[in-house]
């Protein structure tokens, strides 16, 4: 008797599998198949920065200026090469402000490029809820550059 149970169990267990996979590559479908990969991957990170903006904007509404540590690391992409640490994390900005102190800071960072070191500055600025497009239309938040601490 037992001998006939067992492909009774085996079949049972055999459909509950293909059942399950056929559940999970429904799970997986994208919601926009027209998208490409490499759109699916823009708009995430779209959403992201767009996100990190909006927190970083909330958290400091009540902060009219900030230090941060500020420093130079260029990428390959057409992403701004200026990066500040605020909210925990490195985040690429866009620097603006007077010119003679973003002449400073612009002189600061050439001379750790040329001792081949990436290297941080005390920066006081703002960091508002506006973002510049870069070339290929990502946007990055602004700060706005007041002194060099």
């Amino acid at each position: 008797m037992k001998e006939m149970m067992r492909p009774k169990y085996a079949q049972l267990f055999t459909a509950a599998l293909l059942v399950a996979c056929a559940g999970l590559g429904a799970c997986a479908t994208p919601s926009d198949p027209s998208l490409s990969p490499q759109e699916r991957a823009f708009q995430r990170g779209q959403t992201t920065i767009r996100a990190g903006v909006k927190d970083a904007s909330e958290e400091s509404a009540s902060v009219e200026e900030f230090v941060v540590r500020a420093r130079q690391n260029p990428c390959q992409c057409d992403a701004p090469p200026d990066e500040i640490y605020i909210h925990e994390r490195w985040t690429r900005v866009y620097f603006e402000g007077d010119k003679a102190v973003l002449g400073a800071l612009r002189k600061a960072h050439a001379g750790a490029e040329e001792r081949a070191r990436i290297e941080t500055l005390l920066v006081r600025g703002a960091l508002g809820a506006r973002t510049r497009p870069s070339p290929r239309g990502i946007a990055y938040p602004v700060f706005e550059v007041r002194a060099l601490d």
